[in-house]
């Protein structure tokens, strides 16, 4: 197996509990039928970890934006399709 494949398998074995799973979230199934995502769900792919749906982590590098929180889930198309990217 090469390293590379070695890393991916790594990650997919050592990551935790997804977001949707860990806290319940009401909208898994709204996301998983429209391909949508929340920045929560985002980072989980990017770091592995998961943190409340709730959780704003912003997408840009260019400047510090802190993360903030909604009352309401915030899924869009966008940050789904910016997944891809990582």
């Amino acid at each position: 197996m090469k390293r590379d494949d070695m890393d991916i398998f790594e990650a997919i074995t050592n990551a935790g509990e997804a977001p949707c799973e860990k806290y319940a979230c009401q909208k898994r199934d709204e996301c998983s039928g429209k391909r949508i995502a929340c920045s929560s769900f985002r980072w989980f792919v990017q770091s592995g970890k998961s943190l409340d749906p709730h959780m704003d982590i912003p997408m840009r590098r260019s400047k510090f934006h802190p993360p903030g929180w909604n009352e309401e889930i915030v899924a869009t198309s966008e940050i789904f399709d910016s997944i891809d990217e990582l």
